[in-house]
């Protein structure tokens, strides 16, 4: 199992799915470990959020901590945004 620290750790291209509108990359980084609780809307968000993280306990031994309300990560639903049907 790799791991980074601050003092070494190295960005190239970033990938994020589904590919965000806007991106403005700033300095710092964060730390998810097992004390680390991720918070949700609803259900909707909650099964993916699940989803997202079930790949690293099979590397750490743990997943974050899911629950409805407030958590260190946040899942939020833009309302804004529009939904393209996937062709």
């Amino acid at each position: 199992m790799g791991s980074c620290t601050k003092d070494n750790l190295q960005t190239g291209t970033i990938a994020i799915i589904p590919k965000p509108l806007e991106l403005s990359v700033g300095e710092g980084y964060f730390i998810i470990n097992s004390t680390t609780t991720v918070g949700v809307e609803n259900e909707e968000q909650k099964a993916i959020a699940e989803l997202f993280f079930k790949s690293f306990e099979p590397v750490s031994g743990w997943s974050p901590r899911i629950l409805k309300g407030k958590g260190g990560i946040q899942f939020q639903q833009d309302d804004n945004l529009r939904v393209k049907p996937i062709p």
